[in-house]
């Protein structure tokens, strides 16, 4: 049950992490402020996770 939860936040970091740099380059091409916020976000959530893990 280990190797699943362990596999279950691998998945949700990368997720994070990709849908992270999405954003940032959404938010560089458009200069639209809710790409750089939702960037923010899921790059703290990546944090967070990672931390507490």
């Amino acid at each position: 049950m280990d190797a699943f939860f362990f596999g279950y936040t691998m998945a949700i970091l990368a997720l994070c992490l990709m849908s992270s740099v999405y954003q940032w380059i959404a938010f560089d091409a458009t200069k639209r402020k809710p790409f750089a916020a939702a960037g923010l976000f899921f790059l703290t959530y990546f944090v967070e996770l990672g931390v507490n893990s």
